[in-house]
């Protein structure tokens, strides 16, 4: 049976932690790859389960606002609330004409969508970004399990570096949700040894203290928002190569082993 210092791989979350990850949704852009998380970590029976009680929060609220602002009460409204954060979701950054700011939107406009999103390539973006996401998390979770560490403090704090970095560089999103990139930097700090770790910090130093100045000379171009890309795709391989060490290499390296003890994990709990 899991032990009082458990990890979410270890035992399933509670119907509570599943709803505090719902209201995550508000931020269209986490959804995504939280969802396909929590689908693929317990098989598909067990992550419909999980999935569906993330939806309460914003089934609820919906519902509330609803029920407090509209009268009638007109059932065509009511879906059209709930399928507006998805209309939303299809522009992202799009309306500025900058297709360098997410996998998707620069896949959009490869396509030949320009700066005004279309549904069938958003579509077609969206299916290439969520199969990415499943790709990176299947590998992770597999090395995890592999490797014995479904009880390493280190590897859940890696699934959750890993699932941010991807919300903000795969899905459509705006400036301001830069400020996910507090979960990768935090993880790869407890890495800064490693050269995949280094990379990455360097990498969100410059997204947050120097891109601003470079793009603000840059004449846009597709070719520089390409390389804007392919940063960020870096950025998210760094995190994945800064993966946890396996049990062998715990045992010699002393920070590693203190990290992973059992008092450690219960003074992060």
């Amino acid at each position: 049976p899991p032990g009082p210092h458990s990890l979410p791989l270890e035992q399933r979350p509670g119907n509570g932690a599943l709803l505090l990850i719902g209201i995550s949704y508000l931020k269209y852009s986490f959804a995504p790859a939280i969802a396909i998380y929590l689908l693929l970590r317990d098989g598909l029976r067990h992550g419909i389960r999980m999935l569906l009680w993330t939806f309460v929060p914003a089934v609820l609220s919906t519902v509330t606002v609803w029920l407090w602002i509209r009268q009638p009460h007109d059932f065509r409204h009511l879906a059209q609330q709930f399928l507006s954060p998805l209309q939303v979701s299809k522009s992202g950054y799009q309306p500025t004409g900058d297709g360098g700011q997410t996998l998707m939107d620069l896949l959009e406009f490869l396509l030949g969508g320009g700066p005004v999103a279309r549904p069938r390539l958003t579509l077609i973006s969206f299916a290439v970004a969520v199969a990415i996401t499943a790709a990176v998390l299947l590998l992770a979770l597999r090395f995890i399990r592999r490797t014995g560490q479904t009880n390493n403090v280190q590897c859940f704090g890696w699934l959750v570096a890993l699932t941010a970095t991807m919300s903000f560089v795969l899905y459509k999103h705006h400036p301001y949700d830069e400020v996910v990139f507090l979960y990768p930097l935090c993880y790869l700090i407890r890495q800064w040894r490693r050269p995949a770790a280094a990379i990455g910090l360097l990498l969100i130093a410059y997204n947050w203290y120097v891109s601003r100045f470079v793009d603000g000379r840059m004449p846009w171009t597709l070719a520089w928002a390409g390389v804007r890309v392919v940063m960020f795709l870096l950025l998210l391989a760094a995190v994945y190569w800064a993966k946890p060490r396996t049990s062998h290499a715990s045992d010699t390296n002393p920070d590693t082993t203190a990290n992973n003890s059992p008092a450690h994990a219960g003074s992060l709990a």
